[in-house]
């Protein structure tokens, strides 16, 4: 039998929903982090959403944080502060703009705090794909949503997670 805290964490860790998306293009603050070393992060949003308004060519209001594999250290990750922007946007050149090409993905949502955050992927990788039967792409670029239902201000709220699924 489970314990209480494994089995709500495991249901907590389905997903809301698979579903295909067209390609789409982010653009914003690309930063390498070691793993020793994630408090980077909170500092690269920081920097990055006082900067967030310079964007043309952006759609909706959502932002995203990408991991993008083809630019993590072997060390560590590569985080992308991102907007979604039209295909044609224009950026200032110290913008890295990251096509995500078309494809199905199982969405999950992270409710609580960000500093938790870690906990549901971990939970998404080690559990829920294991026991799903789907595959991810190789080098897969995971992605984070963060839309009304976030107050960056606390910190706290729902976050959505995109874990690419092969097709």
């Amino acid at each position: 039998m489970m314990a209480a805290g494994t089995a709500s964490r495991a249901r907590a860790m389905q997903p809301v929903r698979i579903e295909h998306q067209p390609g789409r293009v982010f653009a914003g603050d690309l930063q390498r982090h070691r793993f020793a070393e994630r408090t980077g992060i909170a500092v690269q949003w920081q920097r990055f959403m006082a900067s967030v308004g310079r964007f043309g060519g952006r759609i909706g209001s959502a932002l995203y944080g990408l991991m993008p594999p083809e630019h993590a250290p072997a060390d560590g990750i590569a985080y992308l502060c991102a907007v979604e922007v039209a295909p044609d946007a224009s950026l200032p050149d110290a913008v890295t703009r990251h096509p995500l090409p078309a494809g199905r993905f199982a969405v999950f949502e992270h409710h609580g705090h960000v500093a938790d955050m870690r906990r549901s992927w971990d939970a998404i990788w080690r559990e829920w794909l294991p026991a799903s039967g789907e595959a991810v792409p190789e080098s897969p670029t995971l992605f984070e949503r963060y839309d009304e239902r976030f107050d960056p201000a606390t910190g706290q709220g729902v976050i959505a997670l995109w874990l690419p699924l092969r097709s």
